[in-house]
């Protein structure tokens, strides 16, 4: 919560003493942009074995195309990679999603979307006899996003989001499952060309 009172604190700061461009006459129809979003991510099943959960930073990089003033197609891929423990786990995703943009007739746009794709598993455990084994495995998965956009301009975007992972990767481990969902805030910047 402390997050999401800080991002808006910070994007009313800027907004203040932003240039005034009409931001109704700023089509964003055909234009493509770069964007790369961070986050502290943490699975839900990524667990030490004392039960404490693992959390890093999920960094993923995106494409936006907007086909319509108001939807912009998404391409992302991100990684994160937790080596406390000593034995690295790491989470890859590719996606491909689509996002609903409401004008607020500012500088601030609500926006809501969808991504789907496929994340990947890869981990290492210890066995009884002190050998290390590896799995990985890749299975279907969904992100969930929910957020506000802040346009510095027409070519320069800010997003703050909370954002729903949810995929279980099936029968990975000797003991079935493992589930990588998680909720999280993220923040990411934006770049159109």
């Amino acid at each position: 919560m402390k997050y999401i009172f800080l991002t808006l604190l910070i994007l009313f700061s800027i907004s203040s003493s932003a240039a005034n461009i009409d931001y109704l006459l700023c089509d964003m129809t055909h234009k493509s942009g770069l964007g790369i979003s961070a986050y502290k991510y943490s699975p839900s099943d990524a667990r030490d074995s004392i039960g404490n959960k693992y959390d890093d930073w999920m960094i993923s990089g995106y494409y936006y195309y907007f086909n319509t003033p108001d939807s912009s197609l998404e391409f992302g891929a991100g990684s994160w990679d937790e080596s406390e423990s000593g034995l690295s786990s790491k989470i890859k995703h590719i996606t491909i999603g689509i996002s609903f943009y409401n004008n607020l007739e500012s500088n601030f746009k609500f926006f809501y979307g969808i991504d789907a794709g496929a994340f990947r598993l890869e981990t290492h455990l210890k066995d009884n006899l002190g050998n290390i084994n590896s799995y990985s495995k890749s299975d279907p998965g969904i992100q969930l996003k929910l957020g506000l956009a802040y346009l510095f301009n027409a070519d320069l975007w800010m997003k703050s989001e909370i954002r729903y992972t949810g995929c279980t990767i099936k029968n990975i481990l000797p003991t079935g499952d493992s589930n990588i969902s998680d909720t999280n805030f993220a923040l990411s910047l934006i770049a159109f060309f």
